[in-house]
């Protein structure tokens, strides 16, 4: 069976504190509370080392794994998926997103 996954890149604006983001990505977005219909789970992080800029500034990167496209494409339009991005809304400068199909490892 494969795992669908959303994957998100994202800069977040500079003058937030890592403190700020962590306490963002735990108290506002939980997505599988959200949506535990469709989020098998999910995960992010703070990029920890790219040489030369080659991340382009994008800080965080955020993995949700699904069952199926079809899932994905719900979770898109999906009322609480776009409150997160409501939210987070004046936090991010910008953002980079791709799904994959994969293997379940």
């Amino acid at each position: 069976m494969s795992v669908w996954r959303h994957i998100v890149l994202l800069e977040f604006d500079s003058k937030l504190s890592d403190d700020f983001i962590e306490k963002h990505f735990k108290n506002d977005v939980k997505l599988k509370e959200r949506m535990p219909e469709l989020v098998i789970s999910w995960e992010w992080a703070k990029n920890i080392h790219v040489p030369e800029n080659r991340a382009k500034n994008l800080t965080h990167i955020v993995i949700v794994s699904f069952k199926s496209l079809e899932d994905i494409k719900t979770y898109l339009t999906h009322p609480q998926h776009k409150e997160v991005v409501a939210i987070q809304g004046p936090y991010i400068k910008d953002k980079v997103v791709m799904d994959m199909e994969g293997p379940n490892h």
